[in-house]
């Protein structure tokens, strides 16, 4: 038996389940008897995501749950075929009788990719299917392996192809519509549903491209048949790539599963209903075609949009800096007396009294320079990609030059009033270099005054004009313009503004209350974790890096820890959580892993996984860790030379050092000192780890998980009916407009889709109440059976423990005997002992193992699943259908 084999009789099963989840369990099961996968658990977890992502029910009685599996070395499928059925939550809220899994590793994915095209698109033909359904073990596999796996893959139409199409809609010309397919996950449904619409296009008389928008894009579309397109169809599950594309054209927009289970519908409603919206050349249509990608409003949209793109792009022009200038004052810089260039040297030539922190010698000067001119790129870089995010390429070059003249320290481009002409300013005592205000100032201004102007401008139809206007008009114009603005008027609030902060900062520090400050900044960072506010709180700590009166780079340090603070909650809690009754399973423990290596490196995103999973647990502990780790940092008196940036890694480039405890003097660079960063760190991760172990058993204690998932499928089950109700009513308004139906039979069917309704809100309220009831039969259920399992948990943990001393006996005789036996001689005998040495070795792991899980079940109320399932089963019953 071949191992690159796909399809296996072993991974055929016909069985009857009672839930989705037991079929997932079922899969995972398979693959690790049949010694495929090492780790049942993680196989099923991934299955698991994957279903709650979007169902994979993909109608007519077909599921085809599929996931990434790590430690799979190729690809395999699973069947699963059911007489009586399984809930799905299908497309057509039908039971499913044939599952097919699809598993595929992580690795060579490309390879993997093409096999998961061919078999989900097969899948759509009437043949495939009714050979997986009623096909036995070994014909189906044979199936599989030699006629859908090696079936040619059909070229996509070209334009100037397949002319003589039959008409089978009267003479109705032929149609040419171009589309996009993708999903969630981009695998099945992706190329299922392209598969459907390009089988039912020739009937409609309908020349059909569709780009498959899956984990890689296949077939993807030219300008030049977009162009050539009469309608755009797009039956997708999330955003896609360069919806720009299709601006003007007439687009009809679906979700996927739609197209999985109308193909020719759908292609019908885009003739007409696109025609219906009035033509893509209208204006709304552009509107429409940008707001594909888009969700629901968010914070991190609009103007905050552009915020974070000029941080993006600023992030390596500060972490180059921060972390070259580290190592050189690490290593290149001391105290002592300078000569004229700024260098130590011992003689003192300049007969000075005081020494100064400087470079011990040239070399280490260049660096210094090459670093600085990084720290002055900076500024103009986040003030010119906020404007070019905002109005494009041409407002790069103006938002620039106007960040770059409001961050000059002297002051020479604005106007001093107190002196009454420009400059005269004392760089010492007067902020004027606006730094992070004013780069964000002028790349929002600079960025929309363009945008308003080119409204204006691109409506003018002559060439020259249209070529000297990014070249030569707007880089003029905008660059001048705001200049003068900001020269006489604009840079004074940004200046009171940046004064207002550094004598905040003073008070603070002279009331000793800057520890407060800290607290705020780590509550921020943590709260959204790389989002808006996430990065604010950055950004408000880098404020006080520009050089000057402002330069503290305390707060910087404390934005330092807190980044990191999230991962590290995690890390302890998936490895020290057991110890307190809190243990993830085998996927989030990877993850966690995972994100704490990304926190190492001053990335906080790992962590949104846990938060958006259980955000009433993870959410408020990561921003109680964030706050005592932010107050705490100040306390200690680390900084941080590198914006925007932090982690354990900063500590190893040599950003770390001693702060001083006023604003405007030097940080010195001390790696012993700079150890202390680790304290706010492991104090803030665990207190965090105990928040989170302490608030999963409260909310656990107060959630019977059963109930808890019944109310939500209740809940979910409303809005379905809900939606399909309304959507009634909507066709009874349509059909009264177009004078379809009379006034009478309107009001008739209106009462009884209102009536309709009331009776599911009624019946969703009487369920909930019945819950509420049945909730008390629970914790009755589980008073009854603790100290069973309790019983059952010791007796098990005790046998396992014999057989683990009986084991460690064995080894103990197998050490002794090796020690008899010349080891250079590499006999037989010697070999045998070895490997039977680890095979003991690998059982006591494995009942060690065992313990630690029946510890986690009995803690978790994990007992008797069979009951819980009966449980479960007649509480539902018990509930109005």
């Amino acid at each position: 038996m071949s191992e690159n084999k796909i399809a296996f009789e072993k991974l055929i099963v016909d069985k009857d389940f009672n839930s989705s989840e037991e079929v997932l369990h079922e899969i995972a099961n398979l693959l690790k008897a049949n010694n495929f996968i090492e780790d049942s658990s993680t196989a099923y977890s991934n299955l698991l995501a994957r279903e709650k992502q979007i169902s994979t029910g993909v109608g007519n009685g077909i599921a085809i749950p599929h996931a990434e599996i790590k430690d799979l070395e190729e690809p395999k499928i699973a069947v699963i075929r059911s007489k009586k059925g399984i809930e799905w939550n299908s497309i057509d809220s039908k039971k499913v009788n044939l599952i097919i899994s699809i598993l595929v590793p992580k690795e060579n994915r490309e390879k993997h990719f093409e096999i998961l095209t061919k078999l989900s698109s097969s899948l759509v033909e009437a043949k495939n299917i009714e050979k997986f359904k009623n096909a036995n073990a070994k014909e189906l596999v044979d199936y599989i392996e030699n006629s859908i796996l090696n079936e040619k893959e059909q070229e996509p139409q070209k334009l100037d192809e397949d002319k003589n199409v039959k008409k089978q809609n009267g003479d109705r010309k032929e149609i040419f519509i171009v589309g996009i397919t993708t999903c969630p996950t981009g695998v099945a449904h992706t190329f299922m549903a392209a598969k459907a619409l390009e089988e039912e296009a020739p009937k409609h008389n309908i020349k059909l491209r569709i780009e498959k928008q899956g984990q890689m894009t296949r077939d993807k579309l030219s300008q030049k048949e977009i162009d050539q397109a009469d309608y755009v169809l797009l039956a997708i599950g999330k955003g896609i790539d360069e919806p720009e594309r299709f601006i003007g054209k007439k687009i009809y927009q679906v979700p996927i599963g739609k197209a999985l289970v109308e193909p020719g519908q759908i292609l019908e409603d885009t003739i007409i209903k696109a025609k219906a919206k009035g033509g893509g050349e209208d204006k709304n249509q552009q509107t429409e075609v940008r707001s594909v990608n888009s969700e629901k409003k968010s914070f991190n949209e609009g103007p905050i949009r552009h915020l974070l793109s000029g941080i993006s792009y600023m992030i390596p022009f500060i972490a180059f800096a921060g972390i070259l200038l580290g190592l050189t004052t690490a290593f290149g810089y001391s105290t002592g007396y300078t000569n004229a260039d700024g260098i130590i040297d011992p003689t003192n030539p300049l007969g000075q009294i005081t020494e100064s922190f400087a470079p011990k010698g040239y070399a280490a000067l260049a660096i210094s320079n090459l670093a600085g001119m990084g720290f002055t790129l900076f500024v103009p870089i986040l003030g010119g990609f906020i404007g070019s995010s905002i109005a494009g390429r041409k407002a790069l070059a103006p938002s620039m030059m106007l960040s770059l003249v409001l961050n000059d320290a002297s002051g020479t481009s604005v106007f001093n009033y107190q002196e009454g002409r420009f400059g005269g300013f004392d760089p010492n005592s007067d902020p004027v270099a606006l730094g992070f205000f004013g780069a964000i100032a002028a790349g929002y201004l600079v960025g929309y005054l363009i945008l308003y102007f080119t409204k204006y401008t691109d409506k003018v139809e002559n060439q020259a004009f249209q070529t000297i206007l990014p070249l030569i008009i707007i880089p003029l114009v905008f660059t001048f313009v705001p200049w003068v603005f900001f020269a006489f008027i604009g840079y004074l609030p940004l200046y009171w503004l940046s004064v207002g902060l550094n004598d905040l900062i003073n008070v603070l520090i002279d009331v000793n209350l800057l520890w407060l400050v800290g607290a705020i900044l780590g509550t921020m960072i943590c709260f959204d974790l790389g989002g808006p506010v996430n990065k604010m709180a950055m950004v408000t700590a880098a404020l006080f890096l520009a050089p000057g009166a402002n330069y503290l780079p305390l707060l910087n340090g404390a934005a330092a820890v807190c980044v990191a603070i999230p991962p590290m909650v995690l890390v302890l809690c998936a490895y020290m959580g057991p110890l307190l009754g809190f243990r993830m399973d085998e996927a989030d423990k990877v993850n966690a892993t995972s994100a704490g290596v990304m926190g190492f490196f001053g990335v906080t995103e790992g962590s949104i996984p846990f938060a958006a999973k259980d955000p009433k647990v993870y959410i408020p502990s990561f921003m109680t860790a964030g706050f005592f780790a932010g107050m705490i940092a100040i306390l200690v008196g680390v900084g941080n030379s590198v914006s925007l940036f932090g982690g354990p890694i900063i500590y190893l480039a040599g950003g770390m050092g001693k702060s001083p405890d006023i604003g405007g003097q030097v940080m010195s660079t001390d790696y012993l000192y700079a150890l202390l960063y680790f304290v706010p760190l492991i104090i803030g991760a665990f207190i965090g780890m105990f928040m989170v172990c302490l608030l999963n058993k409260i909310y656990s204690s107060k959630k019977n998980k059963l109930s808890y998932e019944l109310k939500n499928e209740l809940k979910k089950d409303k809005q379905k009916q809900l939606k399909i109700a309304k959507f009634d009513i909507k066709e009874l308004n349509r059909k009264f407009k177009k004078a379809k139906i009379d006034q009478k039979e309107y009001q008739k069917e209106l009462a009884i889709l209102s009536k309709k309704i009331a009776d599911i809100e009624d019946t969703y309220h009487k369920n909930l109440a019945k819950l509420f009831t049945y909730d008390n039969d629970f914790k009755k259920y589980v008073a009854d059976n603790i100290e069973a399992a309790k019983k059952d948990f010791l007796a098990q943990k005790d046998e396992l423990k014999k057989e683990i001393l009986d084991y460690k006996a064995k080894i103990k005789e197998i050490k002794n005997s090796k020690e008899k036996i010349d080891k250079k001689e590499q006999t037989k005998e010697y070999e045998d002992l070895k490997t039977k040495f680890k095979e003991l070795k690998k059982e006591v792991r494995t009942r060690k193992n065992k313990i630690s899980d029946l510890h986690f079940q009995f803690l978790n109320h994990q007992f008797a699943d069979s009951k819980k399932i009966e449980y479960h089963d007649k509480l539902k019953q018990y509930l109005t259908v």
